[in-house]
């Protein structure tokens, strides 16, 4: 090895030992593993609150087609985004969607964005998106879509 290869060599070992590369790509490992934890913790509530908003539907009505189809979500019903957003979360893992599940996520896709394309990963839970997009993250909006489909 040349003088100048050896001496940039020394030169990164220098600069790494001196701003503590390694321990710092260990807070990153850590702070990444964290919030992926805390992302699949937000999948598994968003995919509980949609299967309790589809039993409270099947519970007051009994048939999905006795239910009020509800609010407009883009080209699809709020009926139908929680019925097929509930099925593809709690189905994803065996990575074959039924067509009413993609009919309704390519409507999705194409009404608001990429992120609800399937296509993409079948096998990824997307029970959260749903659940933003329905704007769910506010108790006020969930009783309000509630109330319109089960009184």
């Amino acid at each position: 090895m040349s003088d100048k290869c050896g001496d940039k060599f020394i030169q990164m070992s220098k600069f790494a030992k001196e701003n503590d590369l390694a321990g710092k790509k260990t807070e990153l490992d850590s702070l990444v593993k964290s919030i992926l934890a805390k992302e699949d913790s937000m999948n598994s509530l968003s995919m509980s609150l949609l299967q309790i908003a589809k039993q409270g539907i099947s519970t007051v009505h009994g048939n999905p087609a006795n239910c009020p189809i509800g609010r407009s979500i883009g080209s699809e019903n709020l009926k139908n985004v929680i019925w097929q957003g509930r099925n593809q979360a709690i189905h994803c893992e065996e990575g074959n969607p039924n067509q009413r599940v993609k009919d309704c996520f390519e409507n999705l896709r194409t009404d608001f964005g990429n992120e609800y394309d399937l296509a993409t990963d079948y096998m990824e839970n997307r029970a959260r998106k749903i659940v933003d997009l329905l704007g769910w993250n506010l108790y006020g909006n969930y009783e309000s879509d509630m109330i319109s489909l089960i009184g």
